[in-house]
């Protein structure tokens, strides 16, 4: 019976095992359903094999806790897409918080029922119980707190991007209202048989075009509008942009989407530029096979980055790098992917999304 009893011990494993969860469960890589089953499966097959060793070899149980311990985050870590570091964190906080609560029911049970009376497990429920609100309660709130400012720097940008496309917009009602114009003039001088002045005026028109006119990148008026943004900053900064658009009249990605998706991966691109030697950004975007977009972009940049846990953090501020972020949740949300790497000075950023 006392293997019995030392592998029953480690059921108390079981409660900050889902404490953990708590705070995560917008994270899991799995179904809620899979991620019960994995963790009371991996808890209950290291119960056997730890209770099995410690009661074999006569140990202590404090001497099997650590690769318990192990075992658990390792798992714990793997079932959600958390940073390390806030795995460590949460994690850690669970297991003092059922330890703090362990000795307390120690030390009240044998003041209140005596020394041979068990461990007051009953007396402390309720304290247990409310402490374990109290952290969800809080590693909740700082979620939420993290969520909404992700979300305000995806907002800052989509409104960014937003502005650049209106003033594409106005650009080419003007420019449209005064082509209307000149071929009118154009036509009457004609038709008088002026043609020395249809060549004077020819002349003044190309010398009054404005140096960044607007280019015709793609069919796609939103995309061609926020294309002909970065071809105007691109140009300003000394950057060379070049760029490739091949796409089908209908896609499966709204406008807004595909905008948010190309600028950020742009916007990203201007700024890993400014710190470079050599200034250049390539982008391409096309269809393959009629199977798939694929978005391409390659730009230079001082050759210096920050990851944390495989993941690319801004060098330009502290926090991670949202812009990347939000291309990949986006790409994951039409079943593609999302995929950054760099090599030298050279960052790659490639994107694919399925059209079927």
């Amino acid at each position: 019976m006392r293997i019995w009893s030392i592998v029953l011990d480690y059921l108390s494993f079981l409660p900050p095992a889902f404490l953990c969860f708590l705070p995560m469960k917008d994270l899991l890589r799995f179904s809620r359903r899979k991620t019960l089953a994995l963790v009371v499966g991996v808890v209950f097959a290291a119960m056997l094999v730890l209770g099995w060793v410690q009661y074999r070899f006569a140990l202590e149980s404090n001497t099997v806790l650590l690769p318990m311990l192990a075992v658990c985050f390792v798992v714990y870590h793997n079932c959600q897409r958390a940073t390390v570091w806030q795995s460590v964190s949460i994690f850690f906080a669970s297991v003092a918080l059922m330890s703090i609560l362990s000795n307390m029911a120690t030390c009240f049970g044998a003041l209140w029922f005596g020394a041979e009376a068990g461990a007051g497990l009953y007396a402390t429920l309720l304290l247990f119980l409310l402490m374990h609100v109290i952290f969800y309660f809080t590693v909740s709130g700082i979620t939420a707190q993290k969520r909404a400012e992700a979300r305000s720097r995806f907002l800052e940008t989509q409104e960014s991007q937003f502005a650049a496309q209106q003033r594409y917009i106005k650009e080419t009602e003007k420019a449209r209202h005064d082509f209307r114009h000149s071929i009118r003039t154009l036509s009457e001088l004609y038709d008088a048989g002026d043609f020395e002045a249809v060549g004077t005026y020819l002349h003044r028109f190309v010398d009054a075009m404005p140096v960044n006119e607007v280019k015709y990148f793609c069919a796609d008026v939103a995309l061609n509008a926020l294309l002909n943004y970065y071809d105007h900053l691109t140009a300003r900064e000394g950057i060379a942009f070049s760029v490739q658009v091949r796409l089908p009249e209908t896609l499966p990605v709204s406008d807004v989407d595909l905008c948010s998706m190309i600028g950020n991966i742009l916007d990203n691109a201007v700024i890993a530029c400014r710190k470079a030697e050599e200034k250049r950004i390539q982008l391409t975007v096309l269809t393959e096979n009629a199977a798939q977009i694929y978005i391409v972009a390659v730009n230079s940049f001082s050759g210096v980055v920050k990851q944390n846990d495989g993941r690319y953090l801004s060098t330009d501020r502290k926090g991670s790098g949202i812009g990347l972020a939000s291309v990949a949740s986006t790409a994951e949300a039409y079943g593609g992917v999302a995929r950054f790497s760099h090599k030298g000075t050279e960052f790659y950023s490639n994107g694919a999304i399925p059209l079927g």
